[in-house]
Parts: C-alpha cells; sequence; structure tokens
C-alpha cells in the first residue's frame, strides 16, 4: 500500500531540511567557506532563505500530489451512524511524475537564491551586497547542494506515493505458519 501523499509530502521536506542542512554544512566545510561570506549580516538571512527554499520544496510537492492528501477514515473508526462515501465521487488523479523532481531542485535553489537576496537588503545592507551574496550562493557548490537536495526530496516524495511496497515482514508473521 503506498503512502498517503500528505505524509510523503511531510517525510520529503523533512528529509529535504537534513540533506540542506547537512549539504550546505559539509559544503562550507570541505571549501573553508561560509555560505553567506559577508560580515556582520548574522543567521537572518540563511533562516529567511532555508525557510523559503523548504516552503518552495513542499509547495511543489504538494500541487504535484494526487487527491485527497489523506485516504478517508475506516468506517467503523466514524462510529455506528458512518455513511460510506457517495459512488460518484471524484476519482483520484494520477501519480506524479518523477520529473517533479526538477521543479522541486528548481524551487530550492531560486527560493534560497531570491530570499536570501531580499533578506539581505531587508537587513539594511546596499542591493550591491545582496546581488553579491545571492551570486555566491548560485554560481557556487552552495547552489548545486540546494538543487540536488531539493531533486532527491522530490523524487523520494514520489516515490513513497508511487511504490507499492509494504512494511516488511519476519518469516513467522506470515499466515501460512506451520506450528506443529
Amino acid at each position: 500500500m503506498p503512502v498517503p501523499p500528505l505524509i510523503a509530502v511531510t517525510f520529503a521536506t523533512v528529509g529535504y531540511v537534513a540533506l540542506m542542512i547537512f549539504g550546505l554544512g559539509m559544503t562550507s566545510l570541505a571549501l573553508d567557506r561560509s555560505v553567506i561570506e559577508v560580515q556582520g549580516l548574522g543567521p537572518l538571512p540563511g533562516v529567511f532563505a532555508a525557510t523559503a527554499s523548504t516552503l518552495a520544496v513542499a509547495g511543489v510537492l504538494l500541487s504535484a500530489m494526487p487527491r485527497p492528501l489523506l485516504p478517508p477514515p475506516p468506517l467503523h473508526a466514524l462510529g455506528p451512524d458512518a455513511v460510506p462515501a457517495a459512488p460518484d465521487a471524484p476519482a483520484p488523479l494520477a501519480a506524479p511524475r518523477y520529473s517533479v523532481g526538477l521543479w522541486t531542485a528548481l524551487g530550492a535553489y531560486v527560493g534560497y537564491v531570491v530570499v536570501v537576496g531580499i533578506a539581505v537588503v531587508a537587513s539594511g545592507e546596499e542591493l550591491r551586497t545582496a546581488t553579491t551574496v545571492a551570486g555566491g550562493v548560485a554560481a557556487s557548490w552552495f547552489g548545486i547542494v540546494l538543487a540536488a537536495a531539493g531533486a532527491i526530496a522530490g523524487i523520494s516524495g514520489v516515490a513513497m506515493v508511487r511504490t507499492l511496497g509494504s512494511r516488511p515482514r519476519w518469516p513467522w508473521e506470515g499466515e501460512d505458519r506451520d506450528d506443529t
């Protein structure tokens, strides 16, 4: 049974945040440079940019997922007076395509680069400084890391919805046990 779309979006978004933080941190360590190289800006431009990038990934995934986002609860959970759904209910949309990964990569990249520039201007710096910061992220390994994390999150979210895997089972959990 596939994962419900809303759960898949949640897992993929949390995975994106983890990959983004890890990727930017390891890239910063490997290159021996900061993601935002301008001194005195503080952490807020990076925080706002990471938040915008995460919201962009979640938004792209939500827009691509089939509806309904959650399966209806079973009738026995609704109580004895529950009425089954109408037979003319709309059919769910087709499963999303793996190409959503390209759009989540683009959303992650553009969301971070644009908002980091806006946040630098909002913090009182000149437009030239904001352009330097945004361009420094966009044209470096940091931008590649953001896009890669977004693509991985997008493909993972789609895979959770499309695959028909089930939970792992131990050999003794099967119905065809022979205990004699």
